[in-house]
This record gives C-alpha cells, structure tokens and sequence, in this order.
C-alpha cells in the first residue's frame, strides 16, 4: 500500500510539472500575441482582439500557480499537504466548470463575429488617408493585413471606391498590376477565417486540458483517500 501511495504521488507530481510547464507556455504565447495582434486591433478597431492574449497570460500564472499548491499537496503526508490537496480540488474543479460556461458562450455567440469584424473594418477604412498619428497607425495596420492575407477592402476592393480612396497597393502582389487587378477577397472574410483557424487549435488545446484536468482531479482525489495524513 505505502510503494502504491508513493507511486500516486510521484505520477501526480509529474503531472503537475508537466501543468506548469504548459503554464509557462501560454505566459510565453500570450505575451507573443500580444505583439503580434496589435496591428490587427488598429485595422479592425475592436480591442476585444487583445482579450485573448491578455487571457492566456492570466490562465498561464493561474496554471502554474495552482500546479505549485498541487506539487505542495502531495509532497509529504502532514495534515497540512491534506488541505492543500482540498483547495487543488476545488479550484480545478471550479476552472473546470468555467471552461466548459466558456465553450458554450462561444459556441451561441459565434455568429456575432462576423458583424464584429466587419463593422470593425468598415469604420477604419474611411481614415486610411489620415494624417493623424492614430490614422498614420489604421494606414500600416490595413496594408499588413491586406499583404499578409492577400485581401482586399471589407468586403472587395469596391469598399475603397465607395470611399472615394484611391486602391492602396497593399491590394495587390508584385505579380499583379494593380490598376486593373486586385485581391478579389475581402478582409472580413479572411480575418474571420483567421481567427476561426485560431479557434480550432485553442479547441484542441482545451479538451486536451478538460481531460488533463478530470484525470489530475481523480488522482488528488486518490491521494486524499489513500494517504495516512499525519496530525503535525
């Protein structure tokens, strides 16, 4: 029974290292992110973009945090380890919960995203030509965007004649003359098809760590049950 306990406390420790090096992963991609989809914020106009890499920042600490009270927990077998496994239990539990109040949100509200960008786009468009540092930031903003993903305009590049703004460059490739030719996808369509790529590996990620966190929470809960705690 002793060399079954030390077995579980080992394997659960283990886990917990792996938890926070996962942890330290999001911190890391987070912060990447943060960098990288600014000049995506400037060209869609929503700050809602910066959520995401502000929230794997926070569950990355939290991650790592919590993976530190488990490897705490199931180091000796003192009455205080035992309190420490209770509040583990509890808060992956409740981490588990809003993930899963997270996914459904998401899954109802997905339809909005498309009008999000769009209207997003829409209103930057108009200020292409601005002199202003902040329209100065929308004009580098919406040539990464159309460079980088071969778009053009919200929807077409009919979006810039109707603005009565002359066809950036950034709508066509070297390859192209631009006069007569352009990216016949809009940003909004290929922005959206971005994030929804995004989505699918965080997707991915997250029932990987749903499962992750069911199986650690069966494993505290074992190590709760079958370890002789100490009164000290």
């Amino acid at each position: 029974m002793v060399a079954y306990n030390r077995c579980l406390q080992i394997s659960f420790i283990i886990i917990q290292f792996v938890f926070i090096g996962l942890g330290l992963a999001l911190i890391g991609l987070g912060a990447w992110l943060e960098v990288e989809e600014g000049t995506l914020v400037d060209a869609v106009n929503q700050q809602a973009f910066l959520v995401g890499p502000y929230l794997l920042i926070v569950v990355g600490i939290a991650i790592v945090a919590i993976a530190v009270v488990g490897v705490l927990g199931a180091m000796c077998d003192h009455l205080f380890n035992r309190v420490l496994l209770y509040i583990y239990i509890i808060v992956v539990f409740i981490i588990f919960v809003v993930e899963i109040v997270g996914a459904v949100l998401a899954f109802v509200y997905r339809d909005q995203a498309v009008g999000f960008i769009e209207s997003g786009l829409t209103s930057t468009l108009t200020q292409y030509n601005g002199t202003t540092p902040t329209a100065m930031g929308i004009r580098e903003a919406w040539d990464f965007v159309q460079t980088t993903l071969n778009c053009c305009g919200v929807n077409n590049v009919t979006d810039w004649l109707n603005a009565d703004l002359e066809i950036p460059t950034s709508c066509c490739n070297v390859n192209m003359t631009c006069i007569t030719e352009q990216y016949s996808k809009g940003c909004s369509s290929a922005v959206l098809n971005l994030v929804q790529t995004q989505l699918v590996a965080v997707a991915a990620v997250g029932i990987a760590f749903l499962v992750g966190e069911i199986v650690v929470i069966l494993l505290a809960f074992c190590l709760v049950c079958c370890t002789d705690f100490d009164k000290e």
